[in-house]
């Protein structure tokens, strides 16, 4: 029986060992510098859609619906379905939203429509009195005239003719006095806004009308708040918006009582950084209805006899508070008193950005 002997030394094995392992590790060099751009590759073809789609979005959320994603129509996966649905997405919204403003123009234009209807009707009614009146006494009047033609005219004639023409003269004025209160409103010249203390303002105030409000047997009543910021404010139309709410609440007490002022800071929310600074004036006077609350700002809406007023006050005011950014509310309660409200904003102070955080900004973000 024969056998067959193989001698292998141990360096030979040794060889063979490192010649296989040389063999697997330029194999797996070779497939990783295959696989890595193949990868690669892949990896943007899917994530890139992904990253666009994301910050599109985005934009969109913000309100941006001029959004830059490249269509795919190439593309007829999933991703090219996702991208086409989020460009008619967005062309819907685009249209939804151009819908949405045309709707509120043609609403705004309506609005305008009837406040002006409103002012056209409220003018007319107002000034149709006294000129009807005018009209009646001109006639009459010129009546008187044409029996005396070529003679003498006596003095009971006279003094007939010239009460007459003081009827005219009186419902003249009137008219104008009309005209000018809508032009007071109409007519915005720019107003001077500048830093106003509200304490000075609302004491001023009590001091130019200190004589008529003990003639009318009403006591005012200061609670000032204490270290107030400043607000923005043209003066003189902030004293006409006092005096406006003072001769309201001194009709509502026609026997005498109270004229509480009260000035104080107030914020929004405890999140909200800036204050507001409210004027509360209060009176005890006889109250506003329920029911007519909610007409006292508008254009020639008066509680007055028909004559006395023309019912613009209260709407001129509202307007000055809306130019000054303010916000004016009335609470009131029949057998009570009347409560305004008016409440401004305090101006944020400006930032001042100094060197240092010039240099900050420039210096490089700290590794984490």
């Amino acid at each position: 029986m024969g056998f067959v002997r193989f001698r292998m030394t141990s360096s030979s094995v040794s060889e063979a060992v490192k010649n296989l392992a040389v063999s697997a590790l330029v194999q797996a060099l070779l497939m990783i510098a295959v696989a890595f751009p193949i990868t690669f590759l892949v990896a943007q073809r899917f994530t890139r859609p992904i990253k666009t789609l994301a910050k599109a979005a985005e934009s969109v959320g913000a309100g941006t619906l001029d959004v830059d994603m490249p269509p795919m129509d190439d593309r007829n996966d999933e991703f090219g379905d996702l991208n086409r649905s989020f460009h008619g997405m967005v062309e819907a919204l685009k249209e939804s939203r151009n819908r949405l403003e045309r709707a509120q123009q043609r609403n705004v234009q309506a609005a305008k429509m009837v406040a002006v209807d409103k002012l056209a009707n409220g003018v007319a009614h107002e000034i149709n009195n006294p000129l009807a009146s005018i009209l009646g006494f001109a006639q009459l009047g010129k009546q008187k005239l044409s029996r005396f033609k070529g003679e003498t005219i006596e003095r009971d004639e006279i003094a007939f003719l010239d009460r007459y023409l003081g009827f005219v003269e009186t419902e003249a004025m009137r008219c104008g006095q009309i005209i000018s209160r809508m032009l007071r409103f109409t007519l915005s010249p720019e107003q001077q806004m500048m830093p106003t203390d509200v304490n000075q303002q609302v004491e001023q105030f009590i001091r130019m009308n200190i004589n008529q409000l003990a003639q009318s047997g009403v006591t005012p009543e200061l609670r000032l708040g204490d270290s107030l910021p400043k607000i923005d404010a043209e003066v003189i139309s902030l004293l006409r918006v006092f005096n406006q709410v003072l001769s309201n609440a001194i009709k509502a007490m026609p026997g005498g009582g109270t004229l509480r002022v009260s000035t104080f800071t107030k914020q929004e929310s405890p999140e909200a950084p800036f204050t507001n600074v409210v004027v509360e004036i209060q009176d005890t006077g006889h109250g506003i209805p329920s029911e007519i609350v909610d007409k006292v700002f508008d254009p020639f809406f008066t509680t007055g006899e028909p004559g006395r007023g023309t019912g613009l006050g209260l709407y001129v005011t509202y307007q000055i508070i809306k130019q000054h950014g303010a916000d004016i509310e009335i609470v009131s309660q029949e057998g009570e008193g009347t409560t305004v409200t008016m409440t401004f904003p305090v101006p944020m102070p400006p930032v001042l950005v100094t060197g240092e955080d010039l240099d900050d900004t420039n210096k490089p973000a700290e590794e984490v």
